[in-house]
């Protein structure tokens, strides 16, 4: 997903490609075009794709949900992660 806050930043979580769902985080400066991985602490979410993000006023990011298909079958998620 793709998630806009503070109208200069984009973030990008997750996603699959082949046989692997990704889990990680991505920012884009929509100010400079430059991307960047930002640092996060805590529990991060698992690899996922078809989940739902958001932006919650200027500074978090949430997701929740999604799913992952691999070799061995699907596993569907229904946690809410915060970034702030």
């Amino acid at each position: 997903t793709m998630t806009v806050l503070r109208k200069k930043t984009v973030f990008m979580f997750g996603g699959h490609a082949d046989t692997h769902c990704s889990q990680e985080l991505f920012m884009l400066d929509l100010l400079t075009f430059k991307w960047s991985k930002p640092l996060v602490g805590g529990a991060h979410p698992p690899p996922t794709s078809g989940h739902m993000a958001a932006g919650i006023g200027e500074t978090t990011l949430a997701i929740f949900g999604g799913y992952c298909h691999s070799r061995s079958g699907t596993q569907f998620w229904n946690s809410l992660h915060i970034f702030s």
